[in-house]
């Protein structure tokens, strides 16, 4: 069985967070959960229920296998096509945004 990377999930959701210019606090208001919580989140001393997990990846608009990481140990097939397919399509200033995203993924 694979385990999760807690502190890993916990990093990329501070990440993400930070991105969209949100406070813990005010991703704790749109998740229904406190600040406190968020925090122990972000530092792995809680894990996130399926659902509160959920709700963080709708309300970051980050893919959930993108939070999960290297926590997943398949990937589907034709993915890489799928995803040159969905670069291909990005205006210029969406390009830039998955250009940091991609940088981000590989200092891991």
């Amino acid at each position: 069985m694979e385990k999760v990377d807690y502190a890993g999930l916990g990093r990329r959701i501070r990440y993400f967070r930070k991105r969209r210019g949100l406070t813990q606090e005010e991703l704790a208001n749109l998740v229904e959960l406190t600040q406190k919580h968020i925090s122990n989140i972000e530092c792995a001393h809680s894990i996130p229920t399926l659902q509160t997990f959920v709700k963080i990846s709708n309300c970051l608009q980050v893919p959930p296998d993108l939070l999960l990481g290297d926590s997943l140990a398949f990937s589907y097939p034709g993915r890489a096509e799928e995803v040159a397919s969905l670069i291909r399509s990005c205006s210029r200033r969406q390009l830039a945004e998955v250009e940091q995203y991609i940088f981000y993924i590989l200092q891991k």
